[in-house]
């Protein structure tokens, strides 16, 4: 039972990450801090630090649900972490020439750290 409670953890937790990123990437977009055509280079100071805000909320959020879902499961949290950054890399990859390197870099590091920030607050609950 441990193993479908992990497995639903990070799915879960995944399929939050998803959701709030599109979410939020059409809230930024409304804004105008984001260009409505998603194949135009991302600029701006304050749509590329929106973007980054949004990730860390995205992740922080689905780490936590994750650790709420695993409970005594010490394995989801990593397992959900290490696919958002196996995802982000694809997908950094994929719109490099959109954004400047540093951000993608950010994007990167931030991953794990904030995903286990949110099992961290979820586990304090």
């Amino acid at each position: 039972m441990t193993t479908m409670k992990t497995a639903m953890a990070v799915v879960a937790g995944y399929v939050v990450w998803t959701l709030l990123w599109l979410i939020g990437n059409q809230s930024l977009i409304a804004a105008g801090w984001l260009p409505k055509d998603p194949r135009l280079k991302v600029e701006s100071m304050a749509g590329l630090a929106g973007l980054l805000a949004l990730s860390i909320a995205c992740s922080v959020s689905g780490g936590a649900l994750a650790r709420r879902l695993a409970k005594e499961s010490r394995t989801a949290v990593p397992i959900l972490a290490g696919l958002l950054l196996v995802t982000g890399l694809g997908v950094q990859w994929s719109i490099r020439e959109l954004m400047p390197v540093w951000y993608h870099l950010v994007f990167l590091l931030l991953l794990i750290p904030s995903t286990c920030a949110g099992a961290f607050a979820a586990s304090k609950n």
